[in-house]
């Protein structure tokens, strides 16, 4: 009954950690998803890197440094924790 039921696998965003992204910000060979944003920072790959001259180290403090606000908030769980989120990629706050 369940056969074609599979769960969605999810990635980390190298930004902020959130980790459930549809796709990862950047495929195998290095190409950014440029459709892809993450709901809880806004980092678009590629267009935050080009347009506006950001490193993913210098997005995250100017995210942070915002005060972290979410770029979806309905997406945002509600024991929502930035310190737990942040150690999906190594990172304290």
């Amino acid at each position: 009954m369940f056969k074609n039921f599979r769960k969605r696998k999810s990635y980390v965003c190298l930004v902020c950690g959130y980790s459930h992204l549809s796709r990862p910000l950047y495929n195998k060979k290095g190409t950014p998803n440029i459709g892809l944003i993450c709901s809880c920072c806004g980092f678009q790959p590629e267009y935050d890197e080009m347009e506006l001259g950001m490193t993913i180290d210098e997005y995250r403090e100017y995210w942070l440094q915002g005060g972290n606000i979410w770029f979806e908030d309905k997406a945002k769980p509600k024991d929502w924790d930035l310190k737990q989120q942040l150690n999906n990629i190594n990172l304290e706050e």
